[in-house]
């Protein structure tokens, strides 16, 4: 009841403000309604992330027994799922549909007007750090995202931000037992004579509201219908060899950029980023030869593609001080190093005015696996990366109002 309460709680918050306006409430709120069934299945299936305390407590008992996995009372997750029904039940009596109003006040033209001038209104009034009605960072930020969101931080390596020091250099070179004899500098160097190095997305103001959706590859995925939505974001970030086609309904057409590391490389159209996250000096050496001529650096732990489809100009790399920052910072060291969703999503954080997250996590059985495969094994887990605390991190961004979840 706690961890419902407190989701109560979060909506209310978010339905509240100088900032907020009807249109806003009404989608916070339909996006509570749409979540109620899917909390309720990873319930039914012992996944309990949308409970952090209930979770917690579980785990503590695990912990304490040394038995393992436990499995919660029958009676319990029976009394979550009701109060989950009697809770959704509530909203639907107490605020009307779209349906009951007159179609042309929620037409998309209007909306979009209305959004544009409450956004101009508020700027009026309260001061913003960006064109958005939200935006990423405001005076009132709280001591935990304080603490945690260093903007002097740079994002991807340039030409003006191309060295590592000790300490990054140290902690980059055991992700993957770099054993590359190559000088870091002159890696760098010639990466710089093929891709542009150029610092981009430093321009947050005022005058900018840039909106960003981050694809994650979860299960949770498949039947969604979020494909509309992913696509109305100005800036698209999927991850790895995730595909489209096929999938459009649930997870959108565009992309902007694509975030890979050589291993997971595919071709790319014209149109489209790579971002590049280097996990060893060899990933760099990589690069310049496969979105050129070919390389002839392709003994990794797994066999490389020397040559892929990507437009040269159009190419970035994670900065390995940001790569640190993140394991660092946002995850107190958990896991050997981040995901590269979570990663991708602290970029978003940082080159982002409104940042919103679908595909993450277990899917509605409590599975981790991708939506374009099939399940085929039930006890994947996350690896070398600790998934959960991930969860965890998101979701109290979410909390914080940093960022949407779907």
């Amino acid at each position: 009841m706690a961890d419902i309460f407190a989701a109560l709680n979060h909506l209310n918050q978010k339905m509240q403000g100088g900032g907020v306006n009807i249109i806003e409430a009404e989608e916070n709120l339909k996006t509570f309604q749409k979540k109620l069934p899917l909390w309720k299945r990873r319930t039914e299936n012992d996944n309990f992330a949308n409970f952090p305390l209930l979770d917690d407590c579980v785990s503590k008992i695990e912990d304490v027994s040394g038995i393992g996995d436990i499995s919660v009372p029958a009676e319990l997750k029976q009394a979550i799922a009701t109060h989950l029904d009697e809770l959704a039940k509530s909203l639907d009596g107490y605020f009307p549909t779209r349906e009951s109003y007159p179609a042309w006040l929620f037409s998309k033209s209007l909306v979009d007007s209305a959004k544009i001038a409450l956004r101009l209104l508020g700027r009026k009034i309260f001061p913003s750090h960006c064109a958005c009605i939200k935006c990423m960072t405001q005076p009132d930020d709280d001591l935990w995202f304080q603490k945690r969101f260093i903007r002097s931080i740079k994002p991807f390596l340039t030409r003006e931000n191309k060295k590592l020091n000790e300490d990054t250099r140290a902690w980059w070179q055991t992700l993957q037992n770099d054993s590359s004899t190559a000088t870091f500098g002159e890696v760098v160097e010639h990466l710089f004579q093929v891709i542009p190095g150029d610092d981009l997305y430093m321009d947050a103001g005022p005058e900018r509201c840039r909106t960003c959706a981050v694809v994650g590859n979860s299960g949770n995925l498949k039947g969604s219908h979020y494909g509309a939505l992913i696509d109305s974001n100005d800036v698209i970030i999927r991850m790895n060899k995730a595909p489209t086609s096929g999938y459009e309904e649930d997870v959108g057409s565009r992309t902007t950029h694509k975030v890979m590391y050589p291993e997971s490389a595919i071709d790319l159209d014209n149109t489209t980023r790579f971002l590049l996250i280097p996990f060893k000096t060899l990933d760099l050496q990589w690069l310049p030869g496969a979105i050129t001529n070919g390389s002839n650096s392709l003994y990794s732990y797994l066999p490389l593609r020397p040559k892929i489809k990507a437009n040269k100009d159009l190419v970035l790399v994670l900065n390995p001080a940001f790569m640190k920052y993140v394991h660092e910072v946002w995850l107190d060291y958990r896991g050997k190093y981040p995901s590269t969703g979570f990663m991708a999503l602290i970029l978003a954080i940082h080159i982002c005015d409104e940042v919103n997250v679908y595909g993450f996590g277990k899917d509605k059985d409590g599975h981790w696996h991708h939506y374009w495969e099939a399940l085929t094994n039930k006890w994947l887990k996350t690896g070398i990366h600790d998934g959960n605390y991930e969860c965890k991190v998101i979701m109290k961004l979410s909390e914080k109002f940093k960022l949407q979840i779907y």
